[in-house]
């Protein structure tokens, strides 16, 4: 006789009334509730349908806690619709600049219209989108905890080693698995304490999948569909995002969650996959971004500015060519 897992097909048939209540009578739904119970799964019948308002309210509610995950958790929404609704307005909030790219298209249709100057650099809510990332509690404890990382390699002189040094590779790779895994761990505050490691664990295993795909250079020439350093650029980013996506997403899937985590999952893989950057041109980007612009000799000679001997050569190179760009302007 094949086991049956009633708990996973009572959880398989909240989501089928989630998604469509009406194929649920009364009866129905009184055993359904009752079988809920007696496997400690949340399920209350929705009394009424979705609505703007509940979407407005669920995906608020899921920023906010996405945001700042210390707020305690909402009551459990009621349909499908408000459950992705609250899904997506948490991953807005766990990782804010995530809303670049709806924004982006926005302000491209702006820009056709007319209703926005096509001079216009960068996006509308731009100053907005960064501020929040900012104070996104999650993304708070990422960029500390690869801040201590950084510190770590150097005080066990392990930036020695060209992989380790700044802009080098293993060290990208390490800086987003601690600081993934902590972002998760911080998300996850309220699932207690024997979670804690399992938050933290799954958190960095993904992010060091993200460092290595960022670091997945000449894909679209490999692929023979690059014809340009654009196109190039656009092919391995659409990439990117497919194998992150796919790699957070598909488990999901298979573990039969509802569609709104799957969706969630989905979504959160193919955005770190595709904003991860090569080692060399993230640091040595951050590099240009922090010099003394002020000083002519500073954009002449990088060599001369604090912290361009501990970088790696490939950054060291990546900051020397945006020098020459700045210096031909």
């Amino acid at each position: 006789m094949a086991y049956r897992n009633e708990s996973t097909e009572v959880q398989s048939l909240i989501s089928l009334y989630r998604a469509n209540p009406n194929m649920f009578n009364d009866n129905q739904l009184d055993i359904l509730q009752e079988k809920a119970a007696q496997h400690g799964i949340n399920f209350k019948p929705i009394a009424d349908t979705t609505s703007l308002t509940s979407l407005a309210k669920n995906f608020t509610g899921g920023f906010v806690r996405g945001m700042i995950p210390f707020v305690p958790p909402d009551e459990q929404p009621r349909t499908t619709y408000d459950a992705i609704a609250q899904s997506l307005g948490h991953l807005a909030g766990f990782a804010p600049s995530i809303l670049a790219l709806p924004l982006g298209g926005i302000t491209k249709g702006l820009k056709a219209v007319g209703a926005v100057d096509k001079a216009r650099k960068g996006f509308v809510g731009q100053k907005a989108v960064a501020t929040l990332d900012r104070w996104s509690f999650p993304m708070m404890g990422s960029r500390m905890a690869k801040k201590y990382v950084g510190k770590g390699i150097s005080k066990l002189e392990l930036d020695t080693l060209d992989y380790m040094k700044a802009g080098g590779v293993g060290r990208a790779i390490a800086e987003e698995s601690i600081g993934l895994g902590t972002a998760s761990l911080i998300s996850n505050v309220w699932a207690g304490p024997d979670e804690y490691m399992n938050t933290f664990v799954g958190g960095a295993l993904a992010g060091g999948v993200f460092g290595g795909i960022g670091n997945w250079r000449a894909i679209g020439n490999r692929l023979g569909v690059a014809k340009s350093q654009g196109q190039r650029t656009k092919t391995e980013d659409a990439i990117k995002a497919a194998v992150g996506s796919a790699f957070m997403g598909l488990p999901s899937t298979l573990r039969g969650e509802p569609i709104e985590m799957q969706l969630y999952e989905y979504l959160l893989g193919g955005f770190f996959g595709y904003k991860t950057r090569p080692a060399a041109e993230a640091e040595g980007g951050r590099f240009v971004m922090e010099m003394d612009a002020t000083n002519p000799e500073n954009i002449f000679k990088p060599e001369i500015n604090p912290g361009f001997a501990e970088m790696h050569p490939n950054a060291k190179a990546y900051v020397h060519k945006q020098s020459t760009a700045q210096a031909e302007k």
